[in-house]
């Protein structure tokens, strides 16, 4: 059977399937805190519906009403309405929210990205074989033209030795290393990180690297904010 990509949402060919914005974090999972929602619901049974058609920006007809409560998506359709470009939850939205795919690094599901259980670190499991093809067979099957990666760890993964050759066979070659830039306080001040890749012929894909939406300490609204003036070009051409 042949593999089917990993997602929350339905593809909508000529928008996310071809040069669209991949959203692309560790792996699967929630909070504790949306976990035991989820647990407390198990008895009344949670309300699942695979073949909704649904955007990121809106999963409440796939997961029903528990999905517009998670911090996750929230926190990132949040930035994207500082940056400029709001997200609309309303039915299918629009041609921007029909864009974006939502699709992880790893297949596997937790809440902790730390460490895996089975002693492996998680730089160690971002490159292990089997997690690298699952990401490069995203990509290829995408080919997305903005790559957003939500959490460090993953510029990281993406120009290891390991990894970067096989990615550049795909859209083409790095013009340098990641640049990085940093904001001012309040909040921690984490890295932001930009990096381009030019195929032969001359196809652009933009990776940025943020920090991870629900799972870093420290984030706020304020520093995000001070983004937008490289954010806003890179999403407003996703805009109709």
């Amino acid at each position: 059977m042949d593999k089917k990509p990993n997602i929350a949402h339905s593809e909508f060919p000529g928008f996310n399937t071809h040069r669209g914005i991949m959203l692309c974090g560790y792996e699967w999972g929630h909070t504790k805190e949306e976990q035991e929602i989820e647990k407390a619901s198990e008895g009344n049974g949670l309300f699942f519906d695979e073949y909704a058609t649904c955007t990121f920006s809106n999963q409440a007809p796939r997961y029903g009403d528990r999905a517009l409560s998670w911090k996750y998506q929230r926190m990132i359709k949040k930035w994207f309405e500082m940056w400029g470009c709001p997200l609309d939850s309303n039915g299918l939205g629009q041609p921007l929210d029909k864009k974006i795919v939502q699709t992880n690094w790893m297949d596997t599901q937790g809440h902790n990205t730390t460490d895996s259980g089975n002693g492996m670190k998680l730089s160690q499991r971002l490159i292990s074989e089997h997690q690298v093809n699952n990401f490069l067979f995203h990509i290829e099957y995408f080919k997305p033209k903005l790559i957003l990666l939500l959490g460090r760890e993953l510029i990281a993964a993406l120009n290891n030795d390991q990894v970067k050759p096989q990615f550049e066979a795909i859209v083409g070659k790095a013009n340098g290393y990641p640049e990085v830039i940093q904001g001012t306080p309040p909040g921690t001040r984490f890295k932001i990180f930009f990096q381009d890749f030019v195929s032969g012929n001359n196809d652009s894909t933009h990776v940025v690297c943020l920090p991870h939406p629900s799972g870093s300490r420290g984030v706020k609204d304020s520093y995000m904010l001070q983004f937008k003036d490289r954010m806003y070009p890179l999403l407003s051409g996703f805009v109709e």
